[in-house]
C-alpha cells in the first residue's frame, strides 16, 4: 500500500469538485469527495462499490469493485 498526501492546490480542486456537485444538486458524502479529489490530483482511478457517488465527479475514472 502506498500512502499519498494531498498535492499543492488540493483545496482548490476539492472546492471545485464540491461546488460543482452542490450546484448540480448531486452532492456526495464529503469523504467520497475528498477521496475523489485525491484520485484526480494523482491521475488515478477509484475502485469502489459506491460507483454512483464517484461517477458524479467530473473527469474521475471509476471502476466498479463488484464487477469481475
Amino acid at each position: 500500500m502506498t500512502l499519498v498526501d494531498p498535492a499543492p492546490g488540493f483545496e482548490v480542486v476539492y472546492a471545485r469538485v464540491v461546488s460543482t456537485l452542490l450546484s448540480s444538486r448531486t452532492p456526495i458524502p464529503l469523504m467520497d469527495a475528498l477521496i475523489g479529489t485525491l484520485a484526480l490530483q494523482y491521475s488515478q482511478a477509484v475502485v469502489t462499490r459506491e460507483v454512483e457517488h464517484f461517477r458524479r465527479i467530473p473527469g474521475l475514472v471509476v471502476h466498479d469493485h463488484r464487477e469481475p
